[in-house]
């Protein structure tokens, strides 16, 4: 299961950066987070003030809430909302989980299904508002996915269903997936990878057509036939560390093809680990760049985001052009700002500072801490956030074993 989702993540997510890994020793029963506010004008962060507990978008699903609250909380001067309970098999598996608002009333429950190969075969969202639920069915072809078929109990007469083929059985290299929904093909991707199985292309199959007509006006439908475009391409040193990726978007003038949107470069340090990335547009010329320091133990110390300057403002963080000096880059004619500058402390095995400042607006300095508090399994059960001294989020866990 674990190698299926790894997979789609990479697939259809955006992986947010995160160098911390949280990890749960032993066999674990169930585990019990929770976020407490300590003080009533310091809750988790709302772009309205009539947003709920889990933000402007409201509760969307657990893994992204999860992935966001893990991001914001080691990496932000805020937090997100995080409350849920989820037991696991003997073997790790989750059953079921439930997540809840600040007054510990039920938002939604997860029920999860597995075939004799310990393989997911059904993912269920039951909402608590309504009783509606969402549902994944999975099928496999060994231990290889097959298809996928989504659809929710609200719209009985909608589905959403999706078929995968990989290089071989067993395998994780995926090269195909396609969508379907109730009305026929709705897009789908092809991976295309080098003689050392490195991915060097990604097609987009696209079912939408335009239609331009002599008086200026167009209309877009969905085709019976899909086209296959470029979506990202990706090249690689001598080393094997991926140093560049074209990204390809929609050319609008004409909707029916694609153009080089820009492109991202990847420069590493003696150790192998990324120094600098770099995004331009399609000459090659620089829109923003990140970046990173490293302790002795690989670990990153300091992250800078450097763009472009907008607006003058006395207060900006000006980057010296001059210490910018790789061949081909095209260096815009507006000053360099650093946007945002972080900075990380670690005890042997925690982060336990972060000092962030940033120039959106008023440029300021938020400095986070970070104390933790473990079980006799060495798992963390608490940990306290401080912000510029004044002790504010307790995150809780309570860990149940298997004998």
């Amino acid at each position: 299961m674990r190698k299926v989702i790894f997979i789609l993540f990479l697939v259809f997510s955006n992986v947010l950066f995160s160098q911390l890994k949280d990890t749960v020793f032993g066999k674990v029963k169930s585990v019990r987070e929770k976020i407490i506010f300590l003080d009533k004008n310091r809750q988790n962060y709302r772009l309205l003030n009539m947003d709920g507990d889990y933000g402007h978008s409201g509760f969307s699903s657990n893994k992204y809430t999860k992935s966001r609250f893990y991001s914001n909380w080691y990496h932000s001067g805020f937090v997100h909302y995080l409350n849920y309970y989820k037991e696991f098999d003997i073997e790790g598996k989750p059953n079921n989980e439930e997540w809840y608002d600040k007054d510990n009333d039920l938002v939604s429950r997860y029920e999860y299904q597995y075939n004799k190969n310990k393989k997911i075969v059904q993912e269920k969202e039951i909402y608590s508002y309504d009783g509606s639920y969402k549902v994944f069915n999975y099928s496999y072809n060994d231990n290889s996915l097959q298809s996928r078929i989504y659809y929710l109990s609200s719209y009985p007469e909608r589905f959403e269903y999706s078929n995968y083929l990989f290089v071989k059985k067993d395998s994780l290299q995926l090269i195909e997936f396609n969508n379907y929904d109730e009305e026929g093909a709705l897009n789908g991707m092809k991976f295309v990878y080098d003689e050392f199985g490195r991915k060097k292309q990604i097609l987009y199959r696209n079912y939408r057509v335009t239609e331009y007509h002599d008086d200026g006006s167009s209309v877009s439908y969905r085709g019976r036939v899909g086209k296959d475009q470029k979506n990202e391409e990706y090249f690689y040193d001598v080393k094997g560390n991926l140093v560049e990726t074209h990204k390809y978007g929609r050319n609008y003038k004409n909707e029916n093809e694609v153009q080089l949107g820009s492109k991202e470069k990847r420069y590493y340090n003696a150790n192998g680990l990324l120094e600098k990335k770099i995004t331009t547009s399609e000459n090659d010329t620089l829109r923003n760049f990140v970046e990173y320091k490293y302790d002795d133990k690989n670990r990153i110390i300091e992250q800078a985001h450097i763009h472009k300057r907008f607006e003058k403002r006395s207060d900006d963080i000006i980057f010296d052009k001059s210490n910018f000096m790789i061949d081909g880059i095209i260096l815009p004619k507006e000053d360099l700002i650093i946007g945002t500058l972080k900075k990380y402390k670690y005890d042997q095995n925690n982060l336990v500072e972060l000092t962030l400042t940033e120039t959106f607006g008023k440029t300021r300095t938020t400095t986070c801490k970070f104390e933790y508090f473990f079980d006799n399994k060495k798992n963390w059960v608490k940990q306290v956030k401080y912000i510029d001294g004044k002790k504010l989020y307790v995150w809780k866990r309570k860990i149940r074993y298997y004998e």
